[in-house]
């Protein structure tokens, strides 16, 4: 799963200095308190979950869009958290998210967002 992104994509979201750490479902590029999560789901909708909850309070955005002509969903949590979820649906019980944490001061939606892009471009390969 860490492959999923190449170096010179990793670079230009600004997490080459991170550190990786791959997990069974997922990687994750960490570095201090700031996490950047790549996780696929097989044999589940990736977004049944993130619908069933979406009146708990608990996401500030809820966007759903198409990424590439898949369904995708945009979270970001409520103030004082900087979480950003980006779904996306790729198939029948398939697909990936993305997290990003930590910092106030960085965009997660944003380099959620352009890690997604890179991850289609890199599956259509």
């Amino acid at each position: 799963m860490c492959e999923s992104l190449t170096q010179e994509q990793l670079a230009f979201l600004g997490l080459s200095s991170f550190q990786s750490q791959p997990r069974h479902y997922l990687c994750r590029w960490s570095q201090g308190h700031m996490i950047f999560d790549v996780g696929t789901y097989t044999n589940v909708n990736p977004l049944h979950e993130p619908y069933k909850q979406a009146n708990n309070g608990l996401a500030k955005v809820f966007e759903p869009f198409q990424m590439s002509g898949f369904p995708a969903l945009k979270r970001r949590s409520a103030a004082p958290s900087t979480t950003c979820w980006i779904t996306v649906a790729t198939g029948n019980e398939q697909g990936f998210e993305i997290i990003g944490a930590g910092s106030e001061t960085v965009d997660w939606c944003d380099k959620a967002t352009r890690a997604a892009e890179y991850l289609l471009h890199n599956l259509e390969r």
